[in-house]
């Protein structure tokens, strides 16, 4: 019956030419992407560029505040500043592969990302982006008399925040798991409270190392949320919760740039007049 039903001119499924398919939704293909020598080849090309820019820029910031226009002269920056600059820079720079990671896949019409770690990631390499984005602008703006400098700058910072709370939102919203939530909300949250600290010292006329205050509060809130993501990590880790490669390169790339951050921040407060290193 099935023979009579069929068409005789209908070809067999083995005479049929070979049509590739493509998967028409982003979520045809969820697995991660292998890890290979062109990633690694990739990571490297962004922190040396990431390390490049950030001297180029540097040179160029220092040579409008001493002479007040856009002009170059020789920038020797000490070791200790080479030494904090590359601790930094290798965490940017990976920060920034994770946004050509992300690029990638979603050209490639792949989720991503679907783990904590990768939107840790993106949220990392999106505020990296924007900071090199902004270089040329700012270089430019300082270069203006101080009123309108300020107002420039200030602009500038409140536009490169509303991206990156942009991203923060849109992870927030993504992410399921409460304590990944709770983690993301904590972010902001431990500056938030840095900054209330400072403003009740201030008014109580408190003058406990003034200068020194702002970067001891980078490594207090740096600090805390290495602490609170290592419990986070261990509560996945009890919870059987198992993630590709990506989440924790993603992990990673978060808990050295607040350790790097951490660390440049006590040798800036443990080592101010040391001209020599």
């Amino acid at each position: 019956m099935s023979e009579m039903d069929s068409s005789p001119f209908e070809p067999s499924p083995s005479q049929r030419p070979y049509e590739p398919t493509r998967p028409t939704s982003p979520f045809a293909q969820c697995g991660p992407p292998r890890l290979g020598i062109l990633h690694l080849l990739v990571l490297t090309a962004c922190v040396a560029t990431y390390l490049g820019c950030g001297r180029a820029f540097r040179q160029a910031f220092a040579a409008v505040a001493e002479s007040g226009t856009a002009q170059t002269v020789t920038f020797s920056p000490r070791p200790l500043e080479v030494a904090q600059g590359t601790l930094l820079g290798i965490g940017y720079g990976a920060a920034l592969a994770g946004v050509l990671l992300w690029i990638a896949r979603r050209w490639q019409g792949r989720p991503f990302p679907l783990h904590p770690g990768e939107f840790l990631l993106v949220m990392s390499g999106v505020a990296v982006a924007a900071q090199i984005a902004m270089w040329p602008v700012q270089w430019m703006i300082v270069a203006f008399q101080p009123p309108a400098r300020y107002g420039l700058l200030t602009a500038l910072s409140l536009m490169s925040l509303a991206i990156q709370a942009s991203v923060w939102i849109w992870a927030l919203v993504c992410l399921k798991t409460r304590r990944w939530r709770v983690f993301l909300l904590l972010i902001p949250a431990s500056y938030l409270l840095l900054i209330v600290v400072a403003i009740m010292i201030s008014m109580l006329g408190a003058n406990v190392a003034a200068g020194n205050w702002s970067p001891l509060g980078v490594v207090i809130a740096r600090l805390l949320v290495m602490g609170v993501l290592a419990i986070v990590l261990l509560k996945d880790h009890f919870a059987g919760a198992r993630y590709p490669w990506t989440h924790w390169y993603g992990i990673a790339t978060r808990m050295w740039i607040d350790g790097a951050s951490a660390v440049a921040m006590l040798l800036w407060v443990l080592l101010p007049s040391s001209a020599d290193l």
